[in-house]
């Protein structure tokens, strides 16, 4: 879950919708991670979940985080992100069109 608390905002705050939209909330949006993991294999959140955990088998101090958890982002990655975020977006939008194509009412 604290991977895609960081991922995803939706699971920070209390959800806006019924308790059975709410319960299918955690599993998409884990499939949504692995989508992302397997298609994008150097997804630095799927990096830092692994260095997290890796630290609390180790019982290191967790005063020490890694230093990828720097503020600072380039804008190098910044726009990778941004293209990835709006392939994803795309894609997303085609399947739902294609959907209600194939659905009408």
């Amino acid at each position: 879950f604290g991977v895609l608390k960081r991922r995803f905002h939706v699971m920070r705050t209390a959800p806006e919708y019924s308790m059975k939209i709410q319960a299918r909330i955690p599993a998409a949006l884990a499939a949504i991670h692995n989508f992302i993991h397997i298609h994008d294999p150097q997804d630095q959140i799927f990096n830092i979940a692994q260095e997290l955990e890796r630290i609390h088998m180790d019982n290191e101090p967790a005063a020490n985080p890694p230093s990828y958890f720097s503020t600072h982002i380039s804008t190098q990655e910044k726009k990778r992100a941004e293209e990835k975020h709006d392939q994803i977006a795309q894609a997303c939008w085609d399947q739902y069109q294609q959907y209600l194509a194939e659905n009408p009412d």
